[in-house]
């Protein structure tokens, strides 16, 4: 979980896709000194998506519900926003985009405890957004996905029918959402799984990542990052949820 000399932090706005695209365009990246990841070595660690004790991420457009113990008149639901916030009597807007339902079981009890004596809250899912991927760049057919059980990246490549004749495979970017400020960018070489007929490094994917095929060699990842989420405000034809104000930083 460290950070090169030259990575950078930036806030995002929600225009993913389109800078995405601009950055493309503009080949960005083509210097630098990044260094490949050993053979077997995944990018954010050894695969969990198939675990089952991992508790689940809240996303955008999940409705959720709060219960107060002894104080049901505090009881509502609420679906998460665009934005990543949801909103609850007394409580006004909170951030719930990229808690798990227990850390945010705790934020919303220490609001309470400003005004009831040790208050029992529970945050409860009611119902579940459709769980996505993002594939983007040098594929034949760029756009999000659902995300299946134990999917890879090289799985996700697939469903977006394979890259393109002019797709760089060795410098494909991962980037996934840790928490709900929090996210990390890494390269995946994608080319040497097929090389050296090893997929035991292929990530596995979990809700929202975002894997980019790019075009051209990417030197300093922590440059291309700050080019690609740098805020800006244009129209989109597809909105990459859970993305909104998160800081990005390179994964080394």
């Amino acid at each position: 979980m460290m950070r090169s000399k030259g990575a950078s932090s930036v806030r995002i706005g929600m225009a993913v896709v389109l800078i995405l695209g601009v950055c493309l365009a503009c080949g960005c990246g083509s210097k630098g000194g990044w260094e490949k990841s050993a053979p077997g070595e995944s990018p954010f660690g050894a695969p969990s998506a198939l675990s089952t004790d991992r508790e689940y991420v809240l996303a955008v457009g999940d409705q959720i519900a709060m219960e107060v113990l002894f104080y049901e008149d505090f009881d509502a639901s609420a679906v998460i926003r665009p934005d990543g916030k949801a909103t609850f009597p007394l409580m006004g807007e909170i951030r719930a985009a990229g808690f798990t339902p227990s850390q945010l079981d705790s934020l919303v009890t220490a609001r309470f405890s400003e005004i009831i004596v040790d208050p029992d809250v529970s945050i409860i899912v009611k119902e579940y957004s459709d769980q996505l991927v993002y594939v983007l760049g040098e594929v034949e057919l760029p756009g999000a996905y659902p995300l299946q059980h134990g999917m890879t990246l090289v799985g996700a490549l697939s469903a977006a029918k394979g890259a393109t004749r002019t797709a760089r495979l060795t410098d494909v970017v991962l980037v996934r959402r840790e928490t709900a400020l929090k996210a990390w960018g890494a390269k995946v070489n994608v080319e040497r799984f097929f090389e050296e007929a090893d997929f035991s490094a292929d990530p596995q994917l979990q809700a929202y990542d975002i894997v980019y095929v790019p075009r051209t060699k990417i030197g300093s990842l922590s440059v291309f990052l700050e080019l690609v989420f740098r805020p800006m405000a244009y129209p989109l034809s597809i909105i990459v949820r859970g993305y909104e104000l998160v800081t990005v930083e390179e994964r080394q």
